[in-house]
């Protein structure tokens, strides 16, 4: 059976990847620093801190993987591009490539991120962008396999609160104003289950190195707000007199999604993935248990 060790297991991906992964496809690991708050028969899970280097170790040791998919980070705040924290979990990776390999790991796929275009600007890009190449380069020296999927703006159900799309449809579902800001950036905005899905694409294939986890279609902030209002038909809502970007953001990220379609993967359009995920808001707010 093929070993499959997942980490950052319960966050808004790794919760997403599971619920996709075939039934028997693989004897599934998760890994998450608290207990999940639902088990399964088909995952064994393991609550350990990833930044403790000897139970990382000794967790490796223990399953064996054949295969890993890496979404663990810092788990973020107003500081999550500058924080010290991000050196931590830079050397974190380096340790867990290093253990996944020694006990006779295959093929991995680890979480980036588009800031790695900008990693000038900030830490977390910086550090991203240091371990997909120091793992990269190990993968290629050692003869095995590493794909890096650089994940673009994921939306979608069970988001944080305080990313954008989830506060906007809680807000106006609630009857409450939404304070945006001017919404003049460009982004390229893709549903959880899109990035799930590229990620277990990438595991599945043939494709070694970076691959973009994103549409390829540019949206405005501001427009993807206004959708939002008008599929749930409170424009009245939205106010565009919120702070804006931090200085030196880009204007323009849009993500360059060539390698995954060519693996055959299609990440479905945005107002349709608005659409499902102000039905899922709207059904929790039906059944909130």
């Amino acid at each position: 059976m093929t070993r499959l060790l997942v980490t950052g297991a319960t966050g808004f991906i790794g919760s997403e990847l599971l619920r996709q992964i075939q039934p028997g496809a693989y004897e599934i690991y998760a890994v998450s620093r608290h207990a999940p708050p639902e088990r399964t028969a088909d995952v064994t899970w393991y609550e350990i801190d990833l930044l403790d280097e000897a139970a990382v170790k000794a967790l490796f040791a223990q399953v064996a993987p054949t295969h890993l998919i890496h979404l663990a980070w810092d788990p973020g705040g107003p500081d999550y591009r500058t924080t010290a924290r991000n050196l931590d979990w830079l050397v974190a990776g380096v340790t867990l490539a290093r253990a996944f390999r020694e006990n006779g790991g295959r093929r991995a796929v680890f979480a980036g991120t588009c800031a790695e275009y900008e990693r000038e600007l900030s830490l977390y890009a910086a550090c991203k962008a240091a371990l997909a190449e120091t793992v990269s380069a190990y993968a290629y020296a050692d003869g095995w396999h590493f794909a890096w999927g650089r994940i673009y703006w994921p939306y979608g159900p069970r988001g944080a609160p305080h990313r954008l799309v989830p506060y906007v449809i809680e807000r106006l579902l609630s009857g409450e104003v939404a304070r945006c800001s001017p919404g003049v950036q460009t982004r390229d905005f893709v549903h959880v289950s899109d990035v799930a899905n590229g990620m277990l694409t990438l595991l599945e294939g043939d494709v070694d190195g970076p691959a973009d986890v994103g549409t390829g279609e540019g949206t405005r902030v501001r427009t993807l707000v206004e959708s939002i209002a008008q599929q749930i038909g409170r424009e009245d809502l939205i106010r565009f007199d919120g702070a804006t970007p931090p200085a030196g953001e880009p204007d323009v990220v849009v993500a360059s999604p060539a390698v995954l379609r060519s693996a055959g993967w299609h990440p479905r359009p945005l107002l349709e993935g608005l659409a499902e995920t102000i039905d899922w808001y709207r059904a929790r707010e039906r059944n909130p248990a």
